[in-house]
């Protein structure tokens, strides 16, 4: 017999002769059963004899396993790290809801945001800007998070409200301990966990706890959004409403990208003749394209700096937008030849996850492929080849003068 089995054994024994009196032969069966569940080695078979009471065996046995397997789970950031220590179940219960009570993180106001709901679990706020919504949602996939997504957070919130339920005592792990609620103002809600899935069930959802958040939110709404909420009720007016925002938005967008505009003329800082800068070379470039595809009216001011950095990349190159009347809003990306080279690979790799190689049919790739060059290229390689390998191609008879 090995040492194992040996130890196995020894506690079996011990396990019987300090509890055959305490348990039937049937009850003894049953823990040691369990005991084996949790652990082939049965090391918290003394555990269990102690903690499971004669009165209660059966339900005891449920409660102890999922105890210990929590126990497990926690060991190594409770402050009790040998079971022997717990003394009843309800000292392990309590050990261990004492830590998946605990509160990992607090949520402070920032400006720029509304507190609509907290309790000592649960605060709910609603960002009132892109900056806010980014700071909120961080940690998670939501667009409206992106640095680079203040126009999805705009689109969401034309005709509703964001709020993000932030869960104080979740652990990151868990895909609801941030969750956004997207509330609009015809009533209609959508929920998006962490990773950014949409769900309308499980969570909280249905139970007195969600009910105490969700009649915070609509009362927020309704104080702070009267109108919004009458508008939107009549599918008419809302949709005048929506334009209106949007026309609203767009203004205000165009001066703002005006100033900006202005502030780089006054410095010149895309001075053609004197190119000091990565983004100075790379905006004359594409000045030179503009010019080329749209009628640019020089006497009513456009010229270079009618261009606008754009707010984010194309597949990491950098993007500008025209704000010259004829094309206005066109964006343009623009890259050297190696940036240009991986924005392609990455962008073909994504198509290929996205939609496989099916999606590369005969015309999309005699589209996309100049095949005069392709030729050129395949022809250099493999006389090159030729040349430096002969012996892969001929015979030696072959290769004699």
């Amino acid at each position: 017999m090995n040492v194992r089995n040996i130890l196995l054994e020894g506690r079996k024994d011990d396990f019987l002769n300090k509890f055959k009196d305490k348990f039937s032969k049937e009850e003894l069966k049953d823990i040691f059963l369990a005991s084996r569940d949790l652990a082939s080695n049965h090391k918290y078979l003394m555990f269990l004899g102690n903690v499971i009471t004669p009165d209660n065996v059966g339900e005891d046995i449920v409660r102890a396993k999922n105890a210990i397997e929590k126990f497990i789970k926690y060991q190594q950031v409770i402050e009790k790290k040998d079971i022997n220590q717990y003394k009843t179940l309800k000292d392990i219960e309590d050990e261990i809801k004492k830590h998946e009570n605990k509160v990992r993180r607090s949520v402070k106001k920032v400006d720029g945001t509304d507190i609509v709901y907290e309790d000592d679990r649960y605060t709910v706020v609603s960002p009132l800007n892109h900056e806010t919504s980014c700071y909120y949602g961080a940690g998670t996939k939501w667009c409206t998070e992106a640095r680079s997504g203040s126009g999805h957070y705009y689109n969401y919130t034309t005709d509703g409200r964001l709020f993000y339920i932030i869960d104080k005592k979740g652990k990151t792990s868990d895909r609801f301990y941030k969750v956004a609620l997207l509330n609009k103002f015809d009533g209609t809600q959508t929920f998006y966990d962490a990773p950014d899935k949409s769900f309308s069930s499980g969570w909280i959802l249905g139970t007195e706890e969600w009910n105490k958040i969700n009649g915070a939110i609509q009362e927020y709404l309704e104080d702070e959004y009267p109108r919004e909420m009458e508008i939107f009720k009549d599918k008419k007016r809302a949709e005048e409403e929506r334009k209106r925002i949007q026309r609203q938005r767009e203004m205000a967008r165009r001066a703002e990208r005006l100033r900006r505009a202005e502030d780089r003329r006054e410095n010149d800082e895309w001075n053609r003749d004197e190119l000091g800068s990565d983004e100075a070379i790379k905006a004359n470039a594409v000045f030179e394209v503009v010019e080329d595809e749209f009628d640019v009216d020089e006497e009513n001011g456009e010229d270079i700096y009618m261009l606008d950095v754009g707010p984010n990349n194309h597949y990491g190159l950098d993007t500008f937008v025209w704000l010259g009347e004829d094309g206005y809003d066109t964006t343009w990306a623009v890259g050297d030849w190696d940036e240009a080279y991986a924005a392609g690979k990455e962008y073909f790799e994504g198509l290929i996850d996205d939609m496989g190689v099916e999606s590369f049919n005969r015309d999309f790739l005699e589209g996309h492929i100049d095949l005069d060059t392709l030729e050129d290229y395949v022809r250099d390689v493999y006389e090159n080849d030729v040349y430096e390998n002969p012996e892969s191609y001929f015979d030696e008879e072959d290769r004699e003068l």
